[in-house]
Protein backbone atom coordinates (compact mmCIF):
# COMPACT_ATOMS: atom_id res chain seq x y z
CA UNK A 1 0.00 0.00 0.00
CA UNK A 2 1.29 3.61 -1.20
CA UNK A 3 1.15 6.38 1.79
CA UNK A 4 2.82 8.67 3.32
CA UNK A 5 2.29 7.93 7.06
CA UNK A 6 1.29 4.34 8.56
CA UNK A 7 -2.51 5.23 9.63
CA UNK A 8 -2.90 5.77 5.75
CA UNK A 9 -1.70 2.94 4.58
CA UNK A 10 -3.33 0.79 7.58
CA UNK A 11 -7.08 2.27 6.80
CA UNK A 12 -6.45 0.99 3.32
CA UNK A 13 -6.04 -1.94 4.01
CA UNK A 14 -8.91 -2.34 6.85
CA UNK A 15 -10.91 -0.82 3.83
CA UNK A 16 -9.82 -3.80 1.77
CA UNK A 17 -10.27 -5.94 4.23
CA UNK A 18 -13.80 -5.08 5.02
CA UNK A 19 -14.59 -6.06 1.11
CA UNK A 20 -12.77 -8.82 0.66
CA UNK A 21 -14.77 -11.91 -0.29
CA UNK A 22 -14.72 -13.73 2.88
CA UNK A 23 -16.22 -10.59 4.70
CA UNK A 24 -18.10 -8.27 2.43
CA UNK A 25 -22.16 -9.46 1.77
CA UNK A 26 -22.10 -7.94 -1.72
CA UNK A 27 -18.22 -6.55 -2.23
CA UNK A 28 -18.92 -5.91 -5.98
CA UNK A 29 -21.63 -3.20 -4.78
CA UNK A 30 -19.33 -2.40 -1.66
CA UNK A 31 -21.72 -3.58 0.81
CA UNK A 32 -19.98 -4.79 3.42
CA UNK A 33 -22.91 -5.40 5.94
CA UNK A 34 -26.37 -5.25 7.20
CA UNK A 35 -28.03 -5.45 3.45
CA UNK A 36 -27.25 -1.72 2.64
CA UNK A 37 -23.92 -0.93 4.34
CA UNK A 38 -21.12 0.72 2.08
CA UNK A 39 -17.63 1.49 2.66
CA UNK A 40 -18.42 4.26 -0.13
CA UNK A 41 -21.28 5.45 -2.45
CA UNK A 42 -19.77 4.23 -5.83
CA UNK A 43 -16.51 3.21 -7.17
CA UNK A 44 -15.43 6.56 -8.20
CA UNK A 45 -15.91 7.81 -4.12
CA UNK A 46 -14.12 4.11 -3.07
CA UNK A 47 -11.34 5.55 -5.53
CA UNK A 48 -10.99 8.92 -4.08
CA UNK A 49 -10.74 7.88 -0.77
CA UNK A 50 -7.96 5.85 -1.64
CA UNK A 51 -6.31 8.42 -3.12
CA UNK A 52 -6.58 10.63 -0.27
CA UNK A 53 -4.83 7.70 2.23
CA UNK A 54 -2.40 7.62 -0.37
CA UNK A 55 -1.43 11.21 0.16
CA UNK A 56 -2.53 11.78 4.11
CA UNK A 57 0.11 13.33 6.48
CA UNK A 58 0.11 13.24 10.71
CA UNK A 59 -0.65 16.78 9.91
CA UNK A 60 -4.38 16.11 8.33
CA UNK A 61 -7.46 14.41 9.08
CA UNK A 62 -9.55 12.67 6.43
CA UNK A 63 -13.03 13.32 6.51
CA UNK A 64 -15.58 10.85 4.95
CA UNK A 65 -19.48 11.29 5.14
CA UNK A 66 -21.55 8.94 3.93
CA UNK A 67 -19.17 6.91 2.15
CA UNK A 68 -18.46 10.73 -0.10
CA UNK A 69 -14.83 11.75 1.43
CA UNK A 70 -15.29 15.41 2.18
CA UNK A 71 -10.87 15.96 1.58
CA UNK A 72 -8.01 16.07 3.61
CA UNK A 73 -7.97 19.18 6.36
CA UNK A 74 -5.30 20.75 8.21
CA UNK A 75 -5.11 19.10 11.75
CA UNK A 76 -2.48 18.51 14.72
CA UNK A 77 -0.47 15.09 15.09
CA UNK A 78 -2.92 14.03 18.50
CA UNK A 79 -5.58 14.53 16.25
CA UNK A 80 -7.83 11.64 14.35
CA UNK A 81 -6.25 11.07 10.96
CA UNK A 82 -9.53 9.83 9.64
CA UNK A 83 -13.31 10.94 10.69
CA UNK A 84 -15.56 8.77 8.89
CA UNK A 85 -19.74 9.72 9.73
CA UNK A 86 -21.29 7.81 8.09
CA UNK A 87 -21.79 4.86 11.02
CA UNK A 88 -23.25 7.57 14.35
CA UNK A 89 -24.70 5.92 16.99
CA UNK A 90 -27.66 4.07 15.29
CA UNK A 91 -29.39 0.93 15.20
CA UNK A 92 -28.83 -1.19 18.77
CA UNK A 93 -25.32 1.21 19.27
CA UNK A 94 -27.90 3.98 20.09
CA UNK A 95 -28.54 3.34 23.90
CA UNK A 96 -26.86 4.93 26.84
CA UNK A 97 -24.71 2.05 27.54
CA UNK A 98 -22.70 2.88 24.17
CA UNK A 99 -23.18 6.28 24.44
CA UNK A 100 -21.36 6.87 27.83
CA UNK A 101 -18.64 4.81 26.28
CA UNK A 102 -18.09 6.60 22.93
CA UNK A 103 -18.01 9.39 25.39
CA UNK A 104 -15.19 7.89 27.56
CA UNK A 105 -13.19 7.41 24.71
CA UNK A 106 -12.92 11.04 23.80
CA UNK A 107 -15.93 10.98 21.09
CA UNK A 108 -17.14 14.16 20.87
CA UNK A 109 -20.75 14.06 19.81
CA UNK A 110 -21.83 16.11 16.39
CA UNK A 111 -25.45 15.39 15.94
CA UNK A 112 -28.65 16.14 13.52
CA UNK A 113 -30.55 19.29 15.19
CA UNK A 114 -33.97 17.16 13.65
CA UNK A 115 -32.75 14.04 15.99
CA UNK A 116 -34.84 13.71 19.54
CA UNK A 117 -31.31 13.84 21.09
CA UNK A 118 -31.10 17.28 19.85
CA UNK A 119 -33.67 17.94 22.64
CA UNK A 120 -31.34 16.39 25.61
CA UNK A 121 -27.89 16.75 24.79
CA UNK A 122 -26.27 20.50 25.11
CA UNK A 123 -22.65 19.40 25.10
CA UNK A 124 -22.73 18.81 20.96
CA UNK A 125 -22.44 20.33 18.04
CA UNK A 126 -25.77 20.41 16.07
CA UNK A 127 -26.07 20.23 12.67
CA UNK A 128 -28.66 19.79 9.39
CA UNK A 129 -27.31 16.38 9.04
CA UNK A 130 -27.85 16.60 5.31
CA UNK A 131 -25.67 20.19 5.37
CA UNK A 132 -22.48 19.04 4.07
CA UNK A 133 -20.47 22.17 4.65
CA UNK A 134 -22.28 22.51 8.13
CA UNK A 135 -21.16 19.25 9.05
CA UNK A 136 -17.67 19.79 7.52
CA UNK A 137 -17.06 22.93 9.52
CA UNK A 138 -17.81 21.20 12.90
CA UNK A 139 -15.43 18.44 12.34
CA UNK A 140 -12.74 20.56 11.51
CA UNK A 141 -13.60 22.78 14.14
CA UNK A 142 -13.21 19.90 16.52
CA UNK A 143 -9.64 18.85 15.12
CA UNK A 144 -8.45 22.84 14.85
CA UNK A 145 -9.18 24.07 18.51
CA UNK A 146 -7.90 21.95 21.09
CA UNK A 147 -9.70 24.06 24.05
CA UNK A 148 -13.17 22.99 21.66
CA UNK A 149 -12.28 19.22 21.72
CA UNK A 150 -11.63 19.12 25.44
CA UNK A 151 -14.94 20.80 26.07
CA UNK A 152 -17.14 18.56 24.33
CA UNK A 153 -14.81 15.53 25.59
CA UNK A 154 -15.32 16.68 28.97
CA UNK A 155 -18.27 18.39 29.20
CA UNK A 156 -19.84 15.69 26.80
CA UNK A 157 -18.79 12.87 29.35
CA UNK A 158 -20.13 14.97 32.64
CA UNK A 159 -23.44 15.55 31.09
CA UNK A 160 -24.01 11.98 29.52
CA UNK A 161 -22.81 10.56 33.20
CA UNK A 162 -26.08 12.26 34.82
CA UNK A 163 -29.14 11.54 31.98
CA UNK A 164 -31.55 9.20 33.16
CA UNK A 165 -32.90 8.52 30.05
CA UNK A 166 -35.93 8.21 31.69
CA UNK A 167 -36.31 12.13 32.44
CA UNK A 168 -34.35 12.57 28.81
CA UNK A 169 -37.92 10.68 27.27
CA UNK A 170 -40.06 12.76 29.32
CA UNK A 171 -38.44 15.94 28.44
CA UNK A 172 -38.59 14.60 24.55
CA UNK A 173 -42.15 14.16 24.78
CA UNK A 174 -43.26 17.46 27.17
CA UNK A 175 -41.27 19.46 23.92
CA UNK A 176 -43.42 17.22 21.48
CA UNK A 177 -46.88 18.39 23.47
CA UNK A 178 -46.07 21.73 23.74
CA UNK A 179 -45.28 22.10 19.87
CA UNK A 180 -48.44 20.23 18.83
CA UNK A 181 -50.56 22.13 21.08
CA UNK A 182 -49.47 25.18 19.79
CA UNK A 183 -51.37 27.34 18.08
CA UNK A 184 -50.19 29.34 14.44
Amino acid sequence: YKGKCLEGKAFQVMIDNNLSFDVALYPYELVTYGETGQVAQNWMQYRLIKKYLEELTQDQTLVVESGHPLGLFPSRPDAPRVIITNAMMVGVFDNPHDWHEAMQMGVPSIISKQSGCAEILTNVIKTDYWDIDAMADAIYSIITYPAMYKHLRESGLAEIDTIQWKKAGAKVIDIYKKTINHSF
